[in-house]
């Protein structure tokens, strides 16, 4: 994957933000996963967007490498890409054609 060219500049891409609820509600996946506040506030945010776009029939794939942060995505129901340890056509069983 050309991240440059695919993420970066991407006309595609969507900028998102959080409030105050968002961080209240991170601070419980702090406890419950073991997980530090960033990765806490980023799993937060990709449920809710995650949860967004399964409503139109879409979904969210998660890209780390962090363990903590995959393992939490994961018993959180969100899907993962690990770049460090799984493929291209890993990533494009995910992503579809």
């Amino acid at each position: 994957m050309n991240l440059d060219k695919e993420i970066i500049q991407s006309l595609g891409k969507h900028v998102l933000s959080f409030d105050k609820s968002v961080t209240a509600e991170a601070l419980a996946l702090i406890v419950k996963h073991s997980i530090n506040s960033t990765d806490a506030i980023l799993l937060q945010v990709a449920m809710d967007v995650a949860q967004h776009l399964r409503g139109g029939g879409d979904d969210l794939a998660l890209v780390s490498s962090d363990q903590r942060l995959l393992r939490a995505a994961q018993a959180e129901g969100i899907i993962t890409f690990n770049p460090e340890s799984q493929d291209q056509a890993a990533l494009g069983l995910l992503v579809g054609p």
